[in-house]
């Protein structure tokens, strides 16, 4: 699910790993209930039934993007303008797509060196 939370009232934050279904035979929760499942930075895992879990106390954090997956869409956008230019290798457009091979390769190196924490200057 990728979503994270955050406890409004504790200010701890979670990791949603998903929705489950109880299979219980005793109250007061019962068997078919759907509960939320998420880990705790401690890395404890806990549940709480949905209508529980989504009353307010927790909050929607905006995860970062995935630069990994955005770097690799921008390779395989790179390989399709390289064989864009090599069909049209004689016209404006084969020195188009060239640029923009270069372009988005360049791209995605620097998505994944600020993935790796380094630090690009200029």
């Amino acid at each position: 699910m990728c979503e994270r939370v955050r406890h409004r009232q504790h200010g701890t934050e979670y990791e949603v790993l998903g929705v489950a279904e109880l299979q219980i035979a005793y109250a007061p929760v019962m068997e078919g209930s759907k509960l939320v499942v998420y880990r705790g930075e401690d890395g404890r895992l806990w549940a709480r039934e949905v209508g529980e879990f989504r009353d307010g106390r927790f909050e929607t954090i905006k995860s970062a993007p995935d630069l990994e997956l955005i770097a690799r869409i921008l390779e395989g956008a790179a390989e399709q303008t390289e064989k864009d230019a090599v069909r049209h290798p004689s016209n404006e457009r084969a020195f188009e797509q060239t640029r923009r091979t270069a372009t988005y390769r360049s791209l995605a190196a620097a998505l994944r060196e600020l993935r790796s924490g380094g630090v690009r200057h200029g």
